[in-house]
């Protein structure tokens, strides 16, 4: 299981070619939020924008979730 920072994310989904702009429109948070949480100047988003940062994080650029004993390759 991963353990990445808020900025670490934020970093990741820029790397597949999101914009700050992009992530904030799809999260319904602000410019300024996704940039504090980029730098590092904001430590973790308030309600529900941390369950909705983290489900296009892991849409767009999460690692695949590891497949359960027993399940077809």
């Amino acid at each position: 299981m991963e353990n990445k920072s808020w900025s670490e994310k934020v970093g990741a989904l820029q790397s597949v070619g999101m914009t700050y702009a992009e992530i904030a429109e799809a999260t319904g948070s602000a410019l300024s939020t996704i940039g504090s949480l980029a730098t590092g100047k904001a430590k973790s988003p308030r309600g529900d924008l941390a369950l909705r940062l983290h489900t296009l994080y892991l849409q767009r650029a999460g690692e695949p979730p590891a497949k359960r004993a027993g399940e077809a390759a």
